[in-house]
Order: C-alpha cells, then sequence, then structure tokens
C-alpha cells in the first residue's frame, strides 16, 4: 500500500491523500480520486487524466516550491504546464508499481499526482463559502477606539488589502481580472480564488447585474440614481451588518428632514455612516457642504463618523468629525467615478474596509447619539419622527391633528414658557413639527432637581393661568435641552381647558410670576 499525495491541476484547494495498492492500475486509481472527490469532480472516472508531479530526476515536487503553492492557488506555472503535456499522461491499464519505478518513495510534504479534469468539465464547490467569510471578516473588526487610523491615514486604510479575500470560483475569477471590470492589482486585494467553497452567495448579492451593468445615464434625474447608489452602497453595508437599520431618502418624508441625511445606515441605533445626494447636473460641492450643515454632533468624543457625497456617478468618501471649537467639519478620504466598473469595485473595497471601524465608533459613543434619528410609534396610533434640532408629530386622524394643534396654537398666544412649540404645520401629511428637540434624561442632583422644577411651574403657571391643565405631568414629560441645563415640558396632547377657570390669586395675578430659588425654597418672584 503506499500514500499518494494528489492536486487538481486549475483548481484552487488543498491537496489530498489517496491510498492505493501499488499492484493495482491507473485505472484504479483514477477510481480511487474520484471516490476520494465524489462531491467536487463531476465527470466519470475514467476519462481523468493523470500525471506524475516530478521536479526533475528522481525527485517530487515538493509542497515548499513556489510551483506548488500557486498549484493550490488553481495556478499554472510553466513547470505544471510542462508535467501536464498530453505525451506524459499515465495510461489507465499500467499498473502503479511501473510508474512509481525510478522514482524516490513517496513522503509526506510532496506532490505526487497531478490530476487534469478533461475538457468542459469543472470541479464543483463543495459548499459555499459566505457565512464563513463574513465570520472571520467581522472578527477582522478593529476592537479599540485607540486602535482606529487617523484621519490622515483613512485614505490609505480603506484602498488596502482585505483582511479576508473573497473566494471566487476560477471562471469568474478570470473573467473579472479584465482592466475593463477589475483588473489584477484590485481584484488582488478583494478577491483570491476558491473553487472548492467561494462565495457564491455573496457574489450573486453584493455584485448583482445592476452593480455590474448599471441601467442608468449620467443624464438621469436624482429618484432615477437612487437605484444604482443603492445597489453598491446599501448593499454592502447591509450585507456585513444584517441587524442594521438603513433608510433612503428619509427627508423627502419629513419636514424635519432639513436635518436629516438622504442615507442613512445605522448600526445600534447610532448613525456611522450617512449620505447626501444630487442629481448629475449638481455640483458635488451641495452634497458634500451638506454633510456638515446637516450633523449636529451628538457622538462624543469618537474620532469622527462617515458619509458620502454623491451627485450622478461622481461620489466622494468623508471622515465627519467635530474640531476643537465644536464645529462639525469633513475630511475627504476618497473620491471615486462610479460610472466604471473598477471603480464601484474600488467602492465596495472602500465600504468593506470602513466597516471593520463601525463597531469600536458605536461602542464608544454616548447614549445620547442613539437617539438622534429615531421613530416612535404610540400606542393612539401618533408617529413620532425625532431628528437633531426637530420633532415630527405624525396623527393617525383629522380630528385628532386638529385639536392637538388647536391646543399649541393657544399655548404660542398665551405665550407658554418652558414647554416645546409647533414651528411648521403640514395638513396633508396631518404633520406637526415641533421645537426644540431635547433628550430624556431626569436631574441627576438636587440643584438640578430646583432647576427642572421650576421650569415646570413656569410653564403649568400660565397655562393655569389661562385655564388650561396638561394632566399628564411625568418624567418621560419633561426633557432636558441638549445644550444647558434646563427642562421644557412637552407632550400636550392631553390637555384640556379647566372645568372652572379661578379666580387668579394675588401671587399669581394677571402680571408674569416667575419662581426663584432663594436660601432652601422656592418663592414667587415678580417680574412685572
Amino acid at each position: 500500500m503506499v500514500t499518494l499525495f494528489c492536486a487538481v491541476v486549475g483548481v484552487a484547494g488543498s491537496t489530498f491523500p489517496v491510498d492505493i495498492n501499488e499492484n493495482k492500475s491507473v485505472g484504479h486509481l483514477k477510481k480511487a480520486i474520484k471516490e476520494e472527490n465524489a462531491s467536487t469532480i463531476t465527470c466519470d472516472a475514467k476519462n481523468l487524466q493523470l500525471f506524475l508531479a516530478k521536479a526533475g530526476g528522481n525527485a517530487w515536487l515538493s509542497s515548499l516550491t513556489e510551483d506548488v503553492k500557486k498549484l493550490k492557488k488553481g495556478e499554472k506555472t510553466a513547470l505544471v504546464k510542462s508535467l501536464t503535456q498530453e505525451e506524459k499522461e499515465l495510461q489507465g491499464e499500467d499498473p502503479i508499481s511501473e510508474c512509481l519505478e525510478g522514482m524516490d518513495p513517496p513522503k509526506v510534504k510532496q506532490i505526487h499526482v497531478l490530476v487534469a479534469l478533461p475538457p468542459g468539465t469543472s470541479s464543483a464547490p463543495i459548499s459555499d463559502g459566505t457565512d464563513l467569510w463574513l465570520s472571520r471578516f467581522q472578527h477582522s473588526e478593529v476592537a479599540k477606539l485607540t486602535l482606529l487610523p487617523t484621519r490622515g491615514d483613512l485614505n490609505e486604510f480603506i484602498g488596502q488589502p482585505l483582511p479576508v479575500k473573497i473566494g471566487l470560483p476560477q471562471s469568474v475569477f478570470q473573467a473579472w481580472s479584465s482592466p475593463l471590470i477589475l483588473g489584477q492589482l484590485l481584484r488582488d486585494k478583494l478577491f483570491e480564488l476558491n473553487d472548492i467553497s467561494p462565495c457564491e452567495f455573496l457574489k450573486d448579492s453584493v455584485f448583482s447585474a445592476a452593480f455590474l451593468y448599471p441601467q442608468v445615464d449620467g443624464d438621469a434625474t436624482e429618484s432615477a440614481f437612487h437605484y444604482f447608489w443603492d445597489s453598491i452602497i446599501r448593499v454592502v453595508l447591509g450585507f456585513v451588518f444584517r441587524r442594521a437599520y438603513i433608510n433612503r431618502d428619509s427627508s423627502r418624508k419629513s419636514s424635519s428632514g432639513l436635518k436629516r441625511p438622504d442615507f442613512l445606515f445605522a448600526l445600534d441605533h447610532i448613525c456611522v455612516f450617512r449620505g447626501e445626494e444630487k442629481e448629475p447636473r449638481t455640483s458635488i460641492t451641495v452634497p458634500r457642504e451638506e454633510l456638515s450643515k446637516k450633523l449636529v454632533w451628538s457622538y462624543g468624543g469618537v474620532p469622527y463618523v462617515f458619509g458620502y457625497a454623491a451627485s450622478g456617478f461622481e461620489l466622494e468618501l468623508f471622515a465627519i468629525y467635530q474640531d476643537v471649537t465644536g464645529n462639525v467639519k469633513t475630511h475627504l478620504i476618497g473620491g471615486f467615478n462610479l460610472q466604471h466598473a473598477p471603480e464601484r469595485f474600488r467602492l465596495v473595497l472602500a465600504l468593506l474596509n470602513l466597516c471593520l471601524l463601525f463597531p469600536a465608533i458605536v461602542q464608544n459613543c454616548p447614549a445620547s447619539a442613539g437617539t438622534e434619528f429615531m421613530d416612535i410609534h404610540r400606542a393612539n396610533g401618533v408617529k413620532v419622527r425625532l431628528s437633531p434640532i426637530l420633532v415630527d408629530k405624525i396623527f393617525h386622524t383629522q380630528e385628532e391633528y386638529r385639536r392637538v394643534k388647536q391646543i399649541y396654537d393657544s399655548l404660542k398666544a398665551y405665550g407658554v414658557p418652558c414647554a416645546d412649540a409647533v414651528v411648521t404645520v403640514d395638513s396633508d401629511q396631518l404633520r406637526l413639527t415641533l421645537k426644540p428637540r431635547g433628550i430624556e434624561m431626569k436631574p441627576c442632583s438636587l440643584s438640578e432637581l430646583f432647576v427642572a422644577l421650576g421650569n415646570v411651574l413656569e410653564a403649568l403657571v400660565v397655562l393655569h393661568r389661562n385655564g388650561w391643565m396638561h394632566r399628564d405631568i411625568r418624567w418621560s414629560n419633561v426633557i432636558k435641552h441638549i445644550d444647558r441645563v434646563e427642562w421644557f415640558l412637552i407632550d400636550f396632547a392631553d390637555a384640556a381647558q379647566s372645568p372652572q377657570k379661578y379666580a387668579q390669586r394675588r401671587s399669581l395675578d394677571a402680571r408674569r410670576t416667575r419662581f426663584r430659588y432663594n436660601y432652601g425654597r422656592w418663592i414667587p418672584h415678580d417680574c412685572g
């Protein structure tokens, strides 16, 4: 019995051993090879072509040589081509002992038999490698905030080879090597040859027909480009992070959309990637400026988040950060002309590399970053849409919309302080837009508690003076300002007029009354 290590020529994958009696024929060896690879070699055993892997003289090919390393990748070197010439093929009726005559005894770390598939056949994959690739890729994520690249290094970072290459079958690997599609340099950053377990599902999902052959031209509208942009950006990010929240074109659906991006990607409720988009005839400086103007920084001390500006086929990637003065700035890290296939592949490489940074950024953001954009569905049918500085309330019925609008109209007429207020209305959408947008945060100290109580009392004094009751005073309706230690009252949907408007007392007369904290107690303070 002899153990022969075999390799299939032109097919990526590991070598495999076959144990066979030396007195058997080459035909028996073919059957043994077929049985060892029953699910991957699809042709009949008799149609396999076998060749000895001679290194010269009586020596075998060593596994340590470059020829064997490339052989395992599915490549044919000049030596392998010379060893698999037709006249060197082993004949089925020949005994194996005769074929091995004059050769060194077979050992491990050697290749002994080269297996060539007949023309028109191929090695079928054992399984789809997508899940394994995704698991390994996600384990390559940057673990700590301190390990994130600096803004200046991001341009180089997004162009680096993937830590885990995407496996492609030989036919696709070779077809995409064309400079018109991918080119060899970019190919080797993204992909590797793998006929055993290629990432077929990933390939079909990410590199779809819409990606390879986009059906849009440079004169199309912004709406027509939405599908094109999504076929790259949304597909890639959504594929890596299945749990992510992705919202496209959100600004069209909300009056607070003045602060909502055109494309929003949120991981664990935190928007780490956003996009601003315009039609092809618009200068890309317009969406570029919107990236910083529409962002209110709520990410604490993280060094940056990411975004893109797009105008038709032109797209730019940015790191978005807060400078030392508190202003939001953008830093260009890459530009792409998506009209050309290699540029689309280059953008995929950049997006996948950015995905490695998202988790560390999300884990180090404050809790307030998770409420920057949020949709809340109330039990009464009201939909609340939060944006950085405004709040939309979309009502279920015309009656409820009119009733709440009238309440806020009254609040405005009475000049109720320390309360949210309507800034725009949309009767067609049954929508009220209110400000300010605050954060749900209870007082953290006794002094803050006094401030919050004072703010609420200021609102209630004016409200009650004019014969109205809030009727739902609780901490969830007392909201802290984002930028200062003050609170305001919200959600007047349950407000109603008092059954009886009481005579005004001396301390709460027609003059405006405020409360002032003095020596451990609250006292009325006449403001004239």
